[in-house]
């Protein structure tokens, strides 16, 4: 009896040692009874604030008006997202990153009450995730994006607005801006958008089209891929209204300009 109970407890020993390591070491083990990500959102009530500062690894961002100052949260680790106003600044920051679940997409949706969509300035840092902008009105916005895509829809920008991507693409519709844009990898679409000022747009790699152009002036140059102006063919550079107060310098290494 006593040879069994040592055979007993050594196996014991040896089945603990083993679920020890499978629990740190293998995906999945240990986790059969795994739920699905929880997709109901954390709701924040928010004071009123006038400038966004927002800095987050795999977040989407959404901004738009709506009834009142609020924030949704949602992804599995949605209450390590911190969000707070100092001094009429909404100011976002991830806290101890986890990598993403597969099945998860977090997200962030903003609002701000319909007669109050002027801002003094929203800042967006994202490693990688979408940032969507809606039906608003800024002094200034600044996009610092890894991977990810961006898209302004109804929105005017009074001064500048500059955005840095390195990989993923900028869509931008019905909307009144300055633009510096620098985008590595990735397109750039444009519809039915008025540019104040000269804008500048620097494509590494990817194409620029734009539809609805508006009447200004165009600096536009290519090192391998067409330039389409109104339908026809310019070759690698082309130019008019150079003296244009409202101008649009574009410039793609590896990819097309279209202008409709």
């Amino acid at each position: 009896m006593k040879k069994f109970g040592k055979f007993a407890l050594i196996i014991l020993i040896i089945g603990v040692i083993f679920l020890g390591i499978g629990t740190a070491f293998i995906p999945g083990w240990g986790r059969m009874n795994d739920r699905p990500v929880e997709t109901a959102g954390r709701q924040v009530s928010l004071t009123k604030f006038s400038t966004v500062d927002a800095d987050v690894k795999a977040y989407n961002i959404n901004l738009r008006p709506g009834s009142s100052y609020h924030a949704t949260v949602s992804g599995k680790y949605q209450h390590q997202l911190k969000i707070a106003v100092k001094n009429q600044t909404l100011v976002i920051r991830e806290q101890n990153y986890h990598r993403q679940p597969a099945n998860d997409e977090p997200q962030v949706t903003i609002t701000v009450p319909r007669a109050a969509t002027h801002l003094k300035q929203v800042v967006v840092t994202a490693n990688a995730g979408r940032v969507d902008l809606a039906h608003l009105t800024m002094q200034e916005l600044r996009l610092d994006l890894n991977a990810g895509a961006a898209s302004l829809n109804d929105i005017a920008v009074k001064h500048r607005a500059r955005a840095i991507m390195n990989a993923g693409s900028l869509k931008i519709s019905h909307s009144k801006l300055s633009l510096k844009a620098q985008v590595d990898a990735g397109a750039v679409k444009i519809d039915h958008s008025k540019f104040h000022g000269t804008s500048i747009l620097s494509l590494n790699a990817g194409s620029l089209s734009m539809t609805e152009a508006p009447d200004i002036g165009y600096d536009l140059s290519t090192s391998f891929g067409p330039i389409t102006y109104h339908g026809k063919n310019q070759g690698h550079h082309f130019e008019v209204q150079a003296s244009a107060k409202n101008k649009l310098v574009a410039e793609t290494d590896f990819g097309s300009i279209k202008i409709n």
